[in-house]
Formats: structure tokens, sequence, C-alpha cells
């Protein structure tokens, strides 16, 4: 795995704390690790390094964990834009299905859209802000018992953070 990381640009001195960070990941195969690794990258780290950059200004961040479902292409997968849908409650919209798959929790949308309407309206989507508790996301996944708060939503992207000097 190591070496599918370094091909993919990761410095060796970053590796294995990254694939550490990523255990669950990685032991769903190369494709789900690169994969992952792309996506914080891409997208992640880029969250961490903005919310970190705007200092005190009031930030939210939230991650999305809800995995499409069958007959999904990307099935079991949390993929990027899947939170649009939700963010919006347009899931009878055309070709939703085919991100989320079949019956698309209505209850996500609720409090996925509650808290968009929050921000924007009230300017606080209902949990603590990045400015003033760093690292804390709001996830979102399934089934609205599940844990929604993480008091370090993207460590697993630390270890790509490391290469900058920056940690919270």
């Amino acid at each position: 795995m190591t070496a599918l990381l370094g091909a993919a640009g990761l410095p060796r001195a970053q590796r294995s704390g990254y694939l550490a960070a990523n255990r669950e990941v990685a032991a769903r195969g190369r494709a789900a690790l690169l994969g992952r690794y792309l996506t914080d990258r891409v997208f992640r780290s880029t969250v961490v390094r903005i919310a970190r950059a705007r200092g005190t200004a009031p930030t939210w961040v939230y991650r999305y964990a809800f995995r499409s479902a069958p007959p999904s292409p990307m099935r079991g997968w949390a993929v990027h834009c899947i939170d649009v849908p939700f963010w919006f409650d347009c899931l009878d919209a055309v070709r939703v299905e085919v991100l989320t798959g079949r019956r698309p929790p209505q209850s996500l949308a609720d409090r996925t859209h509650a808290a968009a309407i929050g921000l924007t309206i009230g300017g606080d989507p209902g949990w603590p802000a990045w400015s003033s508790a760093p690292g804390t996301a709001r996830v979102f996944t399934g089934p609205a018992w599940s844990p929604d708060l993480d008091p370090d939503g993207y460590a697993s992207v630390a270890p790509l953070l490391a290469r900058t000097g920056a940690s919270h």
C-alpha cells in the first residue's frame, strides 16, 4: 500500500502516518485507499487549510459520510457532491437516485437542510464553529441516531497537512 501512495505522489515520510490514520479505508483495498487519498488531497485537506486560514472568523465545517445504496453505481461509497440533494432537500429530483440509491433517508435531508437554513438565515448551522473549537466538524451520515459531532473530524488528513507544517 505504501508503494501505491508513493506512486500517487505522497512523500515516503508521510505514508505510514497516512495509512495509520486511514486503516479502515485501506482494509477495503487498493482502489478504496487510492480514492480516499485523492479525495483527501483535493478536497478534505483543502477544507482544513481554509478553515485554519480563516482564523477567528466564524467558520463551520461538515463532512458527509452517507454512503450510496443500490442501484447507484457508487453503492457503498460516500462520493463527492452526494450532499447536494440533501442540502437542498430535493431527494425527489430527477437522477438523484443514481447518486444516492433508492429511498435516500428523508431524515438526513431534514437535518442537512435545517443546517443550511440555520447558516443562511441565522448565521449558525447548529454546531460549534471550527473557529471556536478547532477540528470540530459535523458529520452527516444515515440514521438520525448516529453520532454527528466529531471533535477532530478531519484527523485522517493530518499526515497530509504535516508536509506544510500545519497542525491544529
